[in-house]
């Protein structure tokens, strides 16, 4: 130890936090609708960021109730 006593050294810098990584791809839709609806399925819109293209898909659908 040298006289006389030196200062402390001072603390680091915090690290920075990481960069967020790339977007993941959507997953894909499907729509199975009844053929009386079909007038209707222009007011539908999905979207899946990076996914594919939503399918459509015409079937006899059961009533619900």
């Amino acid at each position: 130890m040298g006289a006389p006593n030196g200062s402390s050294g001072q603390n680091g810098r915090d690290g920075r936090n990481g960069f967020d990584g790339p977007a993941g791809h959507g997953g894909l839709i499907t729509v199975i609708y009844d053929p009386s609806v079909r007038p209707y399925l222009t007011v539908i819109h999905l979207f899946s960021a990076n996914g594919p293209k939503p399918v459509f898909q015409e079937r006899t659908v059961a009533a619900l109730w």
